[in-house]
């Protein structure tokens, strides 16, 4: 049987490069270790890796901007296929939406797709409408400037004297040309209809300042300088000049989804962006969650008319609590549903933002319900952990930035889940997570795994060993973001050392997210498409487009910025987690799931529930590792978290149990179809037989009906299979899906309608019990009040102790105190022996103690770490017990 680590394989377009990448090799500059903070870093990657090639990659890749160019370079974007191609010096298709514009030989090709294939899996790209000239035979472009989600390109034959300046923006469905050097032509090779807005024909030389062209079943919109004349010409009619007025050298393309919308377009046609930038506003105390999208323009005709038609998507607009956009009825089907125009510079949409929890509280044992938790078991697959760790090399962790990223993500939960239950083995994975975070977040010269380096060029911070290409920026925020959500659960154990590094981790996080625009060493939010409302893992992208397989791991590096964020007290990184976090969940509910059912075409809805990869023209159902349904679904559920309780925010739980029996179907009938015989005999495909992938598919159905995993769990574990046992015994993914199922069934399903003013915080509601319950995580170093809301009604409002996990039943009489004492260091007068050490006095374990020598007085010190208000001291004695004591604080 293979497992997760068999398969887990990352082969994006870019990977085809590898056999014909040239770079010129410089002289390097001197290399050093440069310090941040406890942290360390190379200040270029060592000529060791790849035999050279990312050292010069890093420092002289041929980058195709505009000459002088000085601001960090964009990459993981829809447009940067543009600069950097090596089997293409023009670049790939730029999918604005809802136009494409796509550099050729012959000049620029532009598209209108809005029909779908057969299979409703792939927009249709018809024959272009080309703006060409006679003469003009352009050889390569260039990104002359860009910003939130716009994009300029020069494409040139000559760079100074005939070109091509062109600007495209995401959700505008104009392209603004400029030809300088030649006389812009434009030819429809197939045959077109040219009209005007009411359908008639216009006939030529055409004298105005619009005209319409019908190109089969699709429409544009051509918008010109007053006192153009346009002739005909060509073999076929098709190639139209356009004779511009001296003095005027641009040319507008619409795209229109008839030709009445021409008129209303055309009023908009000469307003360019120059500028767009989203800012975003996280207020916790609200629960809310503003953006702002804000496009600076100039008229092409000097006009005072500066209002800019741009569009947006279900993303933006099915969710928001108020907006004060207005749409004015164009509409375009696009592969991310309909996109919907209004007019202005300035929208606004406010949203409701619910808490993201980090870990739940340890589960407990429940009178009366089956498959309860059991702390035995639990105990047992924490102690197989452990053991499982030391049998490995130090320091411990896959030595690639993905796979070491996932180790350290498993053994921070795995600390934590011993922290939480008071288990002998948490001292232990606490040291080893950090010596094993240290070896990460420190380079020494020489070192050949295990660090970070600098890209001078790019100005980018690459792990290395890289994998998956990742080198070249590919999947990134997969792979960095393992690290930030390992960082910042860790700090839940230690705040102090993770603050060591602050800085390193920061560097960390800023790679794929940098959310300050002040900062020159990283470009603004690198790896997500703000507009688009997803991340792009294609690093450089590819011809047809960039794209994204998992969800689920671009999901983790939000909430992992918005946990580290919380714990440093860095509000601006905890506040860009939760604008990527909700824009990316509401993506990925919308445009990978659609729990709408609007937004994919029939046909691909009725064949399929999920989209394995999504590109910008359509969807995938598959992987880059393979066609096997579990991984189709399970790479956008991996891995599983408490933070993952925004899929409860788009299924109800009979959709939720329906997609699950609906793929353990259509897994079954897979490996019948294949002859796999292994994972298809009984008549049913266990989540045992497959391994890892069990527990990913386990834990998400654990969001919406835990009682069924907590029965397959302790059916397998009881199981006379070896399999089957194993299953929970001895993977490495069994512990949290234990843990989680069990905290589930005793909290009950995630309440979307709650928030509060703790933000790390997550409201549940157990039916069988009819208690609500706020769990919540107090980051800061003293005890906060947490108020808790409801629609914006005050349900309840309590005292969290600092740095602590908090349950709180609303109405109950068992919000017992937290133990602040549990794991803390201890300092005591002496010690029996070894075995009776001043630890196992606050490990939480009855079965262990501390003993003092035989021998008066004898003290323990508890350091709590932080400030707290004591309502009681609660101490178990052995046996033997001290006659008189006294308890002191300081």
């Amino acid at each position: 049987m293979k497992t997760l680590l068999t398969y887990q394989l990352r082969l994006y377009a870019l990977a085809m490069l590898t056999a014909c990448i040239f770079l010129a090799a410089v002289p390097l500059q001197g290399q050093s270790v440069i310090s941040v903070g406890a942290g360390s870093y190379a200040s270029y990657p060592p000529t060791y890796e790849n035999n050279g090639f990312f050292t010069t990659f890093a420092q002289s890749a041929d980058i195709r901007v505009a000459p002088g160019e000085t601001r960090p370079i964009p990459t993981n974007d829809w447009w940067t296929n543009i600069i950097y191609d090596e089997n293409d010096p023009l670049g790939g298709r730029l999918w604005a939406m809802p136009l494409v514009v796509d550099p050729a030989v012959e000049g620029i090709n532009i598209y209108n797709p809005w029909k779908w294939n057969a299979a409703g899996n792939d927009l249709l790209i018809d024959y272009p409408v080309v703006l060409k000239g006679s003469g003009f035979s352009p050889v390569r472009s260039i990104a002359t400037n860009w910003s939130d989600w716009t994009v300029e390109v020069k494409t040139y034959q000559d760079i100074n004297n005939k070109y091509v300046l062109y600007t495209a923006a995401h959700g505008i469905p104009f392209v603004w040309f400029n030809c300088v050097g030649f006389t812009p032509q434009i030819e429809c090779y197939h045959g077109a209809t040219y009209m005007n807005a009411s359908g008639a024909n216009i006939s030529f030389p055409f004298t105005g300042e619009y005209f319409v062209i019908r190109y089969w079943d699709t429409y544009y919109g051509v918008h010109l300088p007053p006192g153009t004349t346009v002739t005909q010409g060509g073999t076929t009619g098709n190639l139209l000049t356009l004779n511009l007025p001296a003095g005027s050298n641009y040319v507008i393309i619409s795209a229109l989804p008839n030709a009445a919308a021409a008129t209303t377009m055309h009023s908009y046609a000469y307003v360019k962006p120059t500028n767009t930038t989203v800012s975003w506003s996280y207020n916790p105390a609200q629960g809310t969650l503003s953006t702002t999208w804000s496009l600076t323009t100039t008229n092409l005709r000097g006009a005072a008319q500066n209002t800019v038609m741009q569009g947006f998507l279900p993303h933006h607009y099915r969710t928001a609590l108020s907006s004060n956009v207005s749409y004015n009825g164009i509409t375009f089907s696009q592969s991310r549903g309909l996109l919907r125009m209004a007019t202005g510079n300035t929208f606004t949409f406010t949203y409701r933002m619910n808490g993201i929890l980090p870990n739940y509280p340890a589960p407990v044992t429940q009178t009366g319900v089956a498959n309860t938790y059991d702390p035995a078991k639990m105990s047992t697959i924490i102690t197989n952990y452990a053991n499982t760790i030391r049998s490995q090399p130090t320091p411990y962790g896959a030595a690639d930035t993905y796979w070491g990223g996932k180790d350290l993500v498993r053994l921070a939960k795995m600390m934590l889940f011993a922290k939480e239950t008071g288990h002998s083995e948490y001292s232990y994975l606490l040291t080893t997570l950090k010596n094993s975070l240290t070896n990460w977040l420190t380079y020494t010269p020489g070192e050949q795994e295990r660090y970070f380096a600098w890209y001078p060029k790019w100005k980018g911070l690459i792990g290395f060993n890289e994998s998956y290409y990742s080198g070249m920026f590919t999947d990134n925020h997969f792979h960095y973001g393992y690290f930030i959500q390992a960082a910042a659960l860790c700090a839940m154990a230690d705040p102090d050392f993770i603050n060591q590094y602050s800085g390193i981790l920061t560097m960390i996080a800023k790679q794929y997210a940098n959310w300050d625009r002040s900062d020159a060493n990283f470009p603004f939010l690198r790896t997500f498409d703000p507009w688009m409302g997803h991340s792009y893992a294609g690093g450089l992208s590819s011809p047809s487009g960039n794209n994204q397989e998992s969800t689920s791991e671009a999901m983790q590096s939000w909430h992992a910025l918005f946990f580290l964020g919380s714990v440093l007290g860095n509000t601006a990184m905890r506040d860009v987690g939760a604008f990527g976090y909700f824009y990316e969940a509401r993506a990925t509910l919308e445009y990978w799931f659609d729990v709408n059912r609007d937004v994919w075409p029939a046909a691909y809805r009725n064949a399929h529930q999920v989209v394995g990869i999504l590109w910008p023209g359509g969807y995938v159902y598959g992987t880059y590792f393979g066609i096997d349904p579990q991984w189709i679904a399970g790479i956008q559920m991996l891995p599983i978290s408490p933070a993952f309780h925004y899929f409860n925010q788009g299924f109800t739980s009979a959709q939720a149990i329906t997609f699950y029996n609906n793929l353990k179907n259509e897994m079954q009938a897979f490996y019948v179809a294949n002859g796999n015989t292994t994972l298809s005999d009984g008549g049913e495909t266990t989540e045992a037989e497959i391994g890892d992938w069990g527990h990913v598919l386990l834990g998400w159905r654990a969001l919406f009906d835990p009682a069924y995993v907590t029965q397959k769990m302790d059916a397998y574990w009881n199981s006379s299979n070896a399999e089957e046992s194993n299953f929970m015994r001895q993977n490495v993914e069994a512990g949290q899906t234990y843990y989680y199922a069990h905290a589930l069934q005793n909290l009950g399903l995630f309440q979307t309608d709650y928030y509060m003013t703790i933000p790390t915080s997550a409201t549940f509601y157990n039916a069988a019990t009819g208690t609500t319950t706020y769990v919540v995580y107090n980051p800061s170093a003293t005890a906060q009040t947490c108020t808790v809301y409801r629609n914006g009604t005050q349900m309840a409002s309590f005292s969290v102790p600092a740095r602590t996990l908090y349950k709180y039943v609303a109405g109950g009489s068992n919000n017992s105190p937290t133990n602040l004492a549990l794991n803390k260091p201890t300092v005591v007068s002496s010690t029996e022996s070894a075995a009776y050490p001043g630890s196992a006095a606050v490990d939480g374990n009855m079965g262990t103690r501390w003993s003092s020598a035989f021998s008066d007085p004898q003290w323990i010190y508890v350091d709590l770490g932080a400030n707290y208000n004591i309502s009681q001291v609660k101490i178990t004695w052995e046996a033997a017990y001290g006659r008189d004591y006294q308890i002191q604080v300081s």
